[in-house]
């Protein structure tokens, strides 16, 4: 465009002295045509572009890492004018909130409808949303350019970069090998209310109820002793998905991913192996989580498209009131698997208080980063299983669940 303001100075410029010096009016006359040019082109153009609708289509914007993500515009020029250069301009916005803009250059010719299709790449699995910013159109001398909102301008599209299908390792202990027969079915660590199995007798303490008194031991040691009941093993298997994040991590990208995709792979191994198991995604819009059932590998996809839809808190979150406000504790119990990528001791130590949670496997993407050291403390210090996963470890080489 510099250039031909360049060109466009220079003819003007000869024109005048040809009108000054020849003094003829076919030389007046051609530099009035090159005077009022720019507006000619300027008034057509924006007479013309107010004919020309864009609009982004709804694709279903689900891709695999490696893949190119395609975004489709509609161009529909209801005008006879035609356009040598339209400008498309997009704006793509992660879900750690980093923006990035996408624009693309086409031709439309009068009364032409045409699809235009924008491809952007992710190499790592992440999700975000697509917005078509504006148009700009160019006169056929590429003098003038008009900007132009198009109709949905206000609308966004999501797109998801999916991670590759891969599986994680997951051991079944033998039940006879952790001392557990076939006949067992009560926690030999964890009291319950199975009022029908006693797990154990203490000393009495303000609170219990007078029905678990144990009479005769209480009268043969002259001092209330109360009784224990057990607590039946459960199977049940909980998920819960944890997407804080560190924002000045520099591999928070490569975390995110490998986050992705470690929640794929043990939804996707957890299926295949037959586990029945209960799905709780964090969901910062409404400070709690949401529970999911979890039976097929499109739900997988399913349950993926919404991590991936959820635009992550750009700090690490200090979790608060989980008790009142976030879970309900009877629908905790068996054995809970927390995949985040920091592991937050508040909410860690409320999950082994629950009575009725078994273990807790603790997941944490992020070995060798700066907060692991804090994670591991704080796992261990609550009396879970650590498990850790570094942002290039291969999945198969991570430590295994053993359930």
């Amino acid at each position: 465009m510099i250039g031909n303001m360049v060109a466009y100075g220079f003819i003007l410029l000869v024109s005048l002295v040809l009108a000054v010096t020849v003094q003829e009016y076919y030389t007046l006359a051609a530099l009035i045509v090159i005077l009022i040019m720019p507006l000619i082109l300027v008034s057509v153009n924006i007479i013309a572009s107010r004919f020309v609708k864009g609009e982004m289509k709804k694709d279903a914007f689900r891709h695999i890492v490696g893949d190119k993500v395609q975004v489709s515009i509609a161009l529909t020029n209801g005008s006879i004018i035609p356009f040598q250069k339209i400008r498309l301009v997009l704006e793509v916005e992660d879900s750690m909130g980093m923006k990035n803009k996408h624009q693309i250059c086409t031709n439309l010719s009068a009364l032409e409808e045409k699809e235009v299709v924008i491809h952007f790449e992710s190499e790592t699995a992440i999700g975000g949303y697509v917005t078509f910013k504006k148009m700009y159109f160019y006169d056929f001398l590429d003098f003038t350019v008009i900007p132009k909102k198009p109709e949905n301008s206000g609308n966004v599209s999501f797109f998801g970069v999916f991670p590759k299908v891969l599986t994680c390792n997951i051991k079944y202990a033998n039940r006879m090998d952790i001392g557990i027969s076939e006949n067992d079915k009560y926690s030999t660590h964890k009291t319950g209310n199975d009022r029908s199995e006693i797990f154990g007798i203490r000393e009495y303490v303000s609170g219990d109820t007078i029905r678990d008194i144990h009479w005769n031991l209480s009268l043969k040691k002259d001092e209330l002793i109360v009784k224990e009941f057990s607590r039946p093993l459960e199977d049940k298997i909980t998920v819960i998905f944890d997407t804080a994040v560190y924002k000045d991590n520099k591999n928070r990208y490569k975390l995110l991913a490998k986050y992705y995709e470690y929640a794929h792979a043990l939804c996707e191994t957890l299926i295949s192996n037959g586990v029945t198991y209960t799905i709780m995604v964090y969901n910062s819009k409404y400070r709690g989580f949401m529970e999911y059932g979890i039976d097929t590998s499109e739900q997988v996809y399913i349950l993926i498209e919404m991590l991936l839809r959820q635009k992550l808190e750009t700090t690490y979150r200090n979790p608060y009131g989980y008790k009142s406000k976030e879970i309900e504790e009877e629908k905790l119990e068996g054995n809970i698997i927390y995949v985040s990528t920091g592991i937050d001791h508040k909410f860690i130590s409320y999950l082994s208080g629950i009575d009725t949670v078994n273990k807790i496997y603790t997941v944490c993407i992020g070995k060798g980063e700066d907060f692991e050291k804090e994670a591991k403390a704080a796992a261990i210090g609550a009396g879970c299983i650590y498990i850790s996963v570094g942002a290039e470890e291969d999945l198969e080489q991570v430590e295994p669940i053993e359930l």
